[in-house]
């Protein structure tokens, strides 16, 4: 079952495009940063450390994948900054062993991909604004949304 489920996971990546990637990396990070999470919480600290480690490599590559050319630059200094933070939160979150600390990068690491996703359907609304776009994201983002009409 495992075998399938990352075959089934490499095929989305290797067909996924460049805005499905980025909503990829933003759950692969809040979802290892959640686990870890836990993982303090029940002081399993090598477990927590593993995780944390992981979603902080998908923080750097979100830095390192920010095309300087494609976006101005202040919103350029942001994002870095942003994402910085979130993957100085982490770090010290390792350090330390505090759940808060990985709450405050996960409440940011939600709001980027709400943010992001709001951006991508806006871009697809005005590249194709017949086209349903969906979103998977979970929770209250969904209810949000719900009024975004796609229609022209």
């Amino acid at each position: 079952m495992v075998k399938q489920t990352a075959k089934y996971l490499e095929m989305q990546i290797k067909t996924a495009g460049k805005e499905q990637l980025l909503l990829m990396l933003f759950d692969g990070a809040i979802k290892f940063a959640e686990q870890a999470k836990m993982k303090i919480t029940a002081k399993e600290i090598e477990a927590s450390h593993n995780l944390l480690i992981k979603a902080q490599r998908i923080i750097m590559e979100l830095i390192v994948a920010l095309d300087k050319k494609a976006i101005d630059a202040a919103t350029y200094k942001n994002l870095t900054g942003l994402y910085t933070f979130v993957y100085l939160r982490l770090v010290e979150a390792n350090i330390k062993r505090k759940p808060e600390l990985v709450d405050e990068a996960i409440k940011i690491l939600n709001n980027l991909r709400i943010t992001w996703t709001e951006a991508i359907m806006k871009m697809k609304e005005s590249a194709h604004p017949s086209i349903e776009v969906t979103s998977n994201i979970p929770g209250e983002t969904e209810k949000s949304l719900e009024n975004i009409s796609l229609q022209g």
